[in-house]
């Protein structure tokens, strides 16, 4: 062809006065683009110009990223989608947290429904997997969208709520770092991004901590770049319950609740008001239309809905 990039194949495609070159494959490092003369623009000239030019293209850094918005997802097919993307990985790993139904009002007393502060007070790590990336046909070394589904990790409990943390460690790395290797002391107390430590000890932090020196948290040839920084993580609550409040100055409270997946409104659907010390300050159920009007005697502060197994949260201050 009249552009070729030495040791790969590609496809070329013009747009007006430009021509994207698209390899066929990944790489990195030093790449000789070569030009040849014969190039006609769309007057009909062809152009003398040749030429041979060198290119260094650099690695991408391993890394992680959640996908979307939004905490609540409903079962599809039976199973829990969850959707993130990874680039020059092989594997990540994939940590669960429970929060335990019991303790949802205690967690929405410092929570919203994404937030992670004080989990330890209410939540158990229940589930680590591996998950290989690999074997897909993907070019690893990009962007890729992957998903889970935590049905397979885990088996969901009505009303709790699990946090989702996806994390990987030096050996899941596709980063070459031929020419750095690195002299490590002992590996013995060595902890990878997800390590909860110090989980049962109410009077120590339980994230893990830097191994290596802290100077090298930005190079993925060193230990100190797989740190709990990297790690993203996401709250999910399995629940087909949509809920929609609105009140006046009277403490007066319309409620509707419907399913997510059919927009259909839910009848006999138990709504619980609590107050920021976790007592009930009213109740009702919904009606035929999934409706509830009830004047209650303080403001709330969390409202829960349950219908059959299914459960709904809502911070209402």
């Amino acid at each position: 062809g009249l552009i070729t990039v030495k040791n790969t194949k590609t496809t070329t495609n013009i747009s007006g006065n430009q021509i994207r070159i698209y390899p066929q494959r990944s790489f990195y490092g030093e790449l000789k683009v070569t030009i040849n003369a014969g190039l006609i623009n769309k007057e009909g000239y062809k152009s003398d110009y040749s030429s041979t030019l060198t290119l260094y293209i650099s690695q991408e850094k391993p890394e992680v990223r959640l996908v979307g918005k939004g905490n609540i997802i409903p079962k599809t097919d039976g199973k829990i989608p969850f959707v993130f993307e990874a680039k020059n990985l092989a594997a990540v790993d994939v940590r669960v947290i429970k929060v335990f139904e019991k303790n949802i009002s205690q967690f929405f007393q410092v929570n919203q429904i994404d937030g992670n502060d004080e989990l330890k007070r209410v939540g158990q790590e229940i589930a680590r997997h591996k998950i290989s990336l690999t074997g897909q046909n993907k070019n690893l070394g990009q962007w890729n969208q992957h998903t889970v589904d935590l049905n397979k990790i885990i088996s969901p409990e009505p009303g709790a709520i699990y946090e989702i943390g996806i994390g990987f460690k030096k050996e899941y790395s596709l980063y070459s770092c031929a020419g750095e290797e690195e002299e490590e002391e002992s590996t013995e107390e060595k902890l990878d991004m997800l390590e909860l430590k110090h989980w049962g000890n109410p009077n120590r932090n339980y994230w893990g901590y830097y191994y290596g020196s802290y100077r090298d948290r930005d190079n993925p040839c060193k230990e100190a770049y797989y740190n709990k920084n990297r790690v993203v993580t996401r709250n999910i609550l399995a629940s087909s319950l949509g809920i929609i409040v609105k009140s006046d100055l009277g403490n007066n409270y319309t409620v509707v609740i419907n399913d997510i997946n059919t927009t259909a409104t839910l009848p006999n659907t138990k709504v619980y008001f609590y107050d920021y010390q976790q007592q009930i300050v009213g109740y009702g159920t919904t009606d035929s239309r999934g409706l509830l009007q009830v004047k209650l005697k303080s403001k709330p502060f969390l409202l829960i809905a349950k219908k059959d197994k299914e459960r709904g949260y809502l911070r209402l201050d």
